[in-house]
């Protein structure tokens, strides 16, 4: 195996066994902390907080979900008290979304997590070699945009 085909099996095995370990401890993290939410509820969550436009279908949109999925979902978590839909005050017909209080508290622990995850990469690092890891993971979230308009387009 020549050293490159090396290097991208690496890489390749990093990725993947990173990707599974972040989702297993932080949710281990959050219940620990009492948090019964599922990863795929708290990131939800996440994203409603973060939605610059804060109505059902562009959040569904932005996490690459349909909007019954999103509603589904939504709904369950207004249900246990962590989101709020109300009306659009313009235009009746938008749904729009907001994190309770509840759900605050949850980010916060959640936050914190990827806070100190972040300060474990680049700890090691100098100011070069961050720029360079950022730079390489700009580029695989480049390819993988691309790939997804390809593949959301397909399905459309």
């Amino acid at each position: 195996m020549t050293k490159k085909n090396k290097t991208r099996h690496r890489l390749n095995e990093l990725l993947v066994e990173l990707f599974n370990y972040i989702l297993y401890i932080e949710e281990k993290n959050l219940k620990d902390r009492g948090v019964t939410l599922t990863m795929s509820e708290v990131h939800l969550l996440e994203s409603v907080s973060k939605a610059k436009n804060n109505n059902v279908t562009s959040i569904a949109s932005k996490m690459m979900i349909t909007k019954g999925t999103f509603s589904i979902n939504a709904s369950r978590l207004e249900a246990k008290g962590y989101l709020r839909k109300y009306r659009d005050e313009n235009d009746a017909r938008v749904v729009r979304m907001e994190i309770t209080d509840k759900a605050k508290e949850v980010l916060k622990i959640h936050d914190k997590f990827h806070e100190v995850l972040i300060d474990r990469a680049i700890d090691d690092l100098d100011l070069q070699d961050n720029e360079i890891l950022n730079q390489s993971l700009e580029s695989i979230l480049k390819y993988l945009r691309s790939e997804y308009k390809v593949i959301s387009k397909d399905m459309n």
